[in-house]
């Protein structure tokens, strides 16, 4: 475009801001040919968000272009002037923490939250599948659409994504230095600056899980300073006695304890906790884990070691 009054041809743009950054804004739109469509506007000051921050963006604008998921956001169409970057995106009601306390008792009962781990374990999985890490999964980037009578979620800014190479992602120092502000969901492996892979995702998820059914954040952030949050998530020591999480069955927090573990390899993947017997209210045992196989067939190896003996 040649300016950014060329966009008005194509949207009507609501001047009242439904989210806010650094370097832009986010405007609700209907588009000028259906009244009936509702879109999300990012507007990007390019100037402001300097190269790097204008590299991320270009960064995630190709992978939502190679994404399709339900549960995924879906960008419609970018438009761009020599100053200003324009993302169309498919348009949400609210953040999921915001909708978490628009419940009854600000928390999710427990059929919501289970509807809530499928569809995002089903996002990660895809995610994953397709050798993709979010690396920035929290409760602010995880937007909810309502409908009647239930919701769905959405998973949306993919700018620290990053597609995995061979084994594990690159970049541990890069990374903790685009990501700003206090790490509160980034995994232990990578706050560490160890190896990390997509299972970072799976940490990440826990904790947003955690937090939407207990009704508290994991990590109490009061009077903490960042090293002690840092000691406190390396730790991965949890309150699994908090009195909502205690409603939940076994299983449930079985699920919510194999996400959270500090080891990423002991970890759930995103497949296993779709298809975890709870998140399918199924009464059915769970299969056995790829990490408890891998164990099963290390032992029987021995074993048969120890007959050749």
């Amino acid at each position: 475009m040649d300016t950014e009054e060329d966009l008005n041809k194509y949207y009507s743009i609501n001047e009242h801001k439904i989210g806010k950054g650094a370097f832009g804004v986010v405007f609700k739109a209907h588009s000028i040919k259906d009244k009936n469509e509702v879109v999300a506007i990012k507007k990007v000051n390019k100037e402001k968000a300097g190269s790097g921050r204008i590299k991320l963006l270009e960064q995630e604008v190709t992978l939502l272009k190679e994404v399709q998921h339900e549960n995924i956001i879906e960008l419609f169409a970018v438009y761009e002037t020599s100053g200003v970057l324009f993302m169309i995106m498919e348009y949400c009601e609210s953040e999921l923490g915001a909708f978490i306390k628009s419940k009854e008792g600000g928390i999710l009962n427990q059929n919501e939250n289970r509807a809530l781990v499928k569809q995002l374990s089903s996002a990660i999985k895809y995610l994953h599948q397709n050798s993709i890490a979010h690396r920035d999964l929290k409760m602010e980037n995880i937007l909810v659409k309502t409908e009647v009578d239930s919701f769905k979620s959405k998973i949306t800014d993919f700018g620290l994504a990053e597609k995995q190479s061979v084994g594990t992602l690159s970049g541990k120092r890069e990374f903790l230095e685009q990501f700003c502000g206090t790490p509160v969901y980034m995994a232990p492996e990578i706050l560490q600056k160890h190896s990390y892979s997509v299972k970072c995702d799976i940490w990440s998820l826990g904790l947003i899980i955690y937090e939407s059914m207990s009704g508290k954040f994991a990590f109490e952030r009061e009077n903490m300073t960042e090293e002690d949050l840092i000691e406190l998530i390396i730790k991965a020591q949890f309150d699994y006695e908090n009195e909502n999480l205690k409603a939940y069955p076994e299983s449930a927090k079985e699920m919510l304890k194999r996400m959270l573990k500090a080891d990423p390899a002991e970890r759930l993947a995103a497949g296993e906790i779709f298809d975890w017997n709870w998140v399918q209210d199924s009464d059915q045992a769970n299969p056995k884990t790829a990490l408890e196989m891998m164990r099963e067939m290390a032992r029987e190896g021995g074993d048969d070691s120890d007959d050749e003996e």
